[in-house]
């Protein structure tokens, strides 16, 4: 498990550490992916050295640190151009459902006590020592994500954990205790007071990933849509869970199961503007205009490819069909806004009608019609 996260720089590191009286140790999610056998996308490490001491190892040895986490007890060492978050050892002094205070400390278990799932909370020595105090390895055997400790102590110092148990039980395990699902239901409305930029964070994450939609229908079951602002009835989610095969893109699962509700719900968690506009786009042409080649599309509309594919994806289409789409050379159309100029034409707004008209005649043409041929049409478009 070692040789996925040890390198010969960061046993350097450590052993500055552990000259100087302190230590390091891998921790949470690094640890929980290597016992998977899956290779960390970040490797995070917690020390017992608090952020001062640490700056301080940092500065004697000419390690290249940043202060990018300093408030937390995080500091960011880049080691071979690679970087690094190590956090000082904390444990909560003081908390509101959103955010804590905390101390540092020198107890390694009292930080892992303070982490939201017992899958999280193991830490890992440079010898290879695991250090599981609350089980999390049998419970990721198990598929079971387990809050640490009494589940509604630890949502009530952060309610997004109750989007986060969704969000990790798609990935590791859709096994729940009683304990954690009565919480959930019992503390839902504390998601209220969380920012909406926060919610959809995690809500984009839960949608498009494993056992996205049913994870969603559990969240409505379970009363947690409503106070993140989703609408309280969802019964349906066939299509989006075959949606879901051939797309993970949220934007598009999000209007495959809202609809018309997508951009406003959207719009209330701060999506961004590329994010709302995909999302009216693709509930326009799914749902108002859902006859429109996709295609057409492309060659007439000027659409975006990576747009069109996402509505291919809504509209169901097969593997086949998809490939041709996003492999298909788009035509050029061979007459211009001047050509429509030199022949009388005013610079008004009738001309981008007519140069759209000439468009579906070449479309409808199968893009065979040249430009004398679309020229020649303009007498009776007129």
């Amino acid at each position: 498990m070692l040789d996925r996260l040890l390198t010969p720089e960061l046993q350097n590191l450590r052993e500055l550490f552990v000259k100087n009286g302190r230590d390091l140790r891998f921790v949470g999610g690094c640890v929980r992916d290597s016992l998977l056998g899956i290779t960390p996308k970040d490797i995070d490490l917690c020390t017992d050295a608090d952020p001062n001491e640490q700056i301080e190892l940092y500065r004697q040895a000419g390690v290249n640190y940043h202060e990018t986490g300093i408030a937390h007890g995080t500091i960011t060492v880049v080691l071979s151009g690679v970087p690094y978050e190590i956090t000082s050892l904390r444990r909560d002094v003081e908390t509101d459902g959103r955010r804590a205070t905390v101390a540092y400390t020198r107890d390694w278990i009292a930080d892992l006590e303070r982490r939201d799932f017992t899958i999280n909370a193991m830490s890992l020595t440079f010898d290879g020592e695991l250090i599981d105090p609350f089980n999390g390895l049998d419970d990721l055997g198990k598929g079971l994500v387990a809050f640490v400790g009494d589940a509604e102590t630890r949502i009530r110092e952060d309610h997004l954990r109750i989007l986060r148990w969704f969000r990790f039980r798609g990935r590791f395990g859709m096994s729940q205790s009683f304990s954690a699902q009565r919480a959930v239901k019992k503390l839902a409305e504390g998601l209220e007071a969380i920012s909406r930029e926060r919610v959809w964070s995690e809500v984009k994450r839960i949608i498009s990933g494993p056992n996205g939609p049913y994870l969603m229908l559990e969240m409505h079951q379970m009363g947690v849509a409503e106070p993140i602002d989703l609408p309280v009835e969802l019964d349906y989610i066939i299509d989006t869970q075959q949606i879901s095969e051939i797309t993970s893109n949220p934007v598009a699962l999000m209007v495959s199961m809202y609809d018309m509700q997508a951009e406003s719900i959207l719009r209330e968690w701060k999506a961004s503007s590329d994010e709302i506009k995909l999302a009216v786009w693709l509930y326009h042409w799914q749902f108002k205009q859902p006859d429109r080649h996709l295609m057409t599309l492309l060659a007439v509309d000027g659409a975006p490819r990576e747009w069109v594919l996402e509505l291919a994806a809504l509209r169901l289409m097969d593997e086949f069909e998809r490939g041709v789409l996003a492999c298909w050379e788009i035509p050029v159309f061979p007459v211009g806004g001047n050509d429509l100029l030199e022949r009388g034409f005013k610079q008004d707004a009738n001309l981008g009608k007519m140069l759209y008209h000439l468009k579906e005649l070449w479309a409808d043409s199968g893009y065979t019609l040249t430009k004398p041929e679309l020229l020649a049409h303009l007498g009776s478009l007129v």
